[in-house]
């Protein structure tokens, strides 16, 4: 009964905190279902314990985003489990604008899909609620699943305190920088791989940089460190800075706010002075993407590459490692996650936990990397990610930038918080007030953490 009362609360607070996010914050652009709790569609999941047409077959219901040529590949992936368990799969499609509202309000209702998708620091709303099965005996007890194939910091990135996974991270966002070389080499100025043999790679050589291309030629930009489609200052756009020099905007378990230390006042003045001081940065809401030929260098993730191939530039780029901050290898890399998750109060909880099991083996995570990065080491380092094709960076070069620098440095993922979306509002409102000069940093610092502190764990 305790648990079933907390869970209850626990959507409660969900329910109110997006009421909350639709009357109030003003601003954002990410679509958000209004309606509440409602029946599902026929053949919609909440059917799950129910047997199919011939009476046989029990069918799960798996919710992701994505369109439909994602579903009919699962399917094909999915086949031998559904032959194998007699079961069928129905893969229910929910545009992620929608995903998180729908799920909370089907878990609500008692028609929650068997299986799930999570991200984006949403997931802590669902652990902390009980709706997640906790897969980790089911993991560890197979020895072909290969658990310890996972990078640490990847599959514990679900514990929120009882060494339990709730969730088996199928993609993750490690960046690389992105450098356009006709530009550095027009500009008469040393590419950054030519830093990096030296040893030599650091924020500060790459801010300087930046200020550099962007003095020897106003129309370019030196620097973007927030990915297109990114324009605004969240919690993620400079995340890999701060733990670079030994800080962090949340402690671990985001149940303290600590960018108010010296060195997280530190990278903050670093990103203002490199945009409104020396130069070099995109100014917030500048939304030039690095394929565009206009931009020195440029924060971006693995799949960019294919954009950039795709692309038909007219100019040489390459990619190099993120830069070290004082912190040395220490530093870890910034990173999220999107999980497979198993319902826990669906009638086929178990079946649901096999089919997470089986779509995260090693064979079907390395099927599935050319669409999700996965954070396995035999994905990692396998032929797939490191030679995709023509006209992409040399082996070694991906290798080092996507690879060997996050065995090396670890990668760190905030905990989430059951009221996340109003964190990461306040964080990103805080900074714009920064960027405007409503505040000096360290007054827009205070500002952000009285903000941010009712939203904690």
């Amino acid at each position: 009964m305790k648990k079933q009362t907390k869970k209850m609360m626990t959507l409660f607070l969900v329910f109110a905190m997006l009421l909350t996010m639709l009357a109030g914050c003003g601003g954002k652009t990410e679509e958000s279902s209004n309606a509440g709790p409602a029946a599902p569609a026929e053949g919609e999941a909440g059917e799950t314990a129910q047997a199919d047409a011939s009476g046989d077959k029990v069918q799960l219901t798996i919710a992701m985003w994505g369109d439909e040529a994602r579903a009919e590949a699962y399917q094909k992936t999915l086949a031998p489990f559904c032959e194998a368990n007699n079961c069928t799969v129905k893969i229910e499609l929910v545009p992620i604008g929608d995903f998180f509202d729908k799920l909370a309000s089907q878990l609500g209702a008692g028609t929650a899909p068997d299986v799930f998708w999570l991200a984006d620091a949403k997931e802590a709303t669902f652990i902390q609620g009980g709706w997640c099965a906790n897969l980790k005996d089911a993991l560890t007890a197979d020895a072909s699943y290969n658990f310890d194939d996972f990078y640490t910091d990847a599959i514990t990135s679900t514990d929120y305190g009882d060494g339990g996974v709730y969730g088996v991270p199928f993609s993750f966002g490690a960046r690389a920088i992105f450098y356009n070389k006709t530009m550095f080499e027009n500009a008469g100025l040393k590419t950054p791989d030519e830093y990096v043999a030296e040893g030599n790679w650091t924020y500060e050589t790459m801010f300087d940089l930046a200020s550099k291309i962007s003095a020897a030629d106003s129309t370019k930009v030196g620097l973007k460190l927030w990915c297109v489609g990114q324009a605004t200052n969240g919690v993620q756009n400079f995340a890999d800075i701060l733990p670079a020099y030994g800080a962090n905007l949340l402690n671990e378990d985001s149940t303290e706010f600590i960018l108010d230390s010296p060195e997280g006042i530190k990278v903050t003045q670093m990103v203002y002075d490199s945009m409104y001081t020396n130069g070099g940065h995109a100014k917030p809401g500048d939304d030039v993407a690095f394929v565009s030929g206009n931009v020195g260098m440029a924060r971006e993730c693995y799949s960019y590459m294919k954009s950039m191939v795709e692309g038909n530039v007219d100019f040489e780029w390459g990619i190099v490692p993120q830069p070290y901050g004082s912190k040395g290898a220490d530093g870890k890399q910034y990173t999220g996650y999107a999980y497979w998750c198993a319902n826990e109060t669906s009638a086929n909880r178990d079946l649901a936990v096999e089919l997470v099991k089986f779509v995260t083996n090693p064979e079907n995570q390395l099927a599935w990397c050319s669409t999700f990065m996965c954070p396995r080491t035999s994905v990692m380092e396998s032929a797939e990610i490191l030679n995709p094709g023509e006209g992409y960076p040399a082996a070694e070069d991906i290798k080092a930038s996507f690879v060997d620098c996050v065995a090396e440095r670890g990668l760190f993922s905030y905990r989430g918080t059951s009221d996340w979306n109003l964190l990461s509002n306040a964080v990103e409102q805080t900074y714009e007030m920064i960027w405007a000069g409503a505040y000096s940093v360290e007054e827009g610092v205070a500002e952000m953490k009285t903000a941010v502190e009712p939203y904690l764990n």
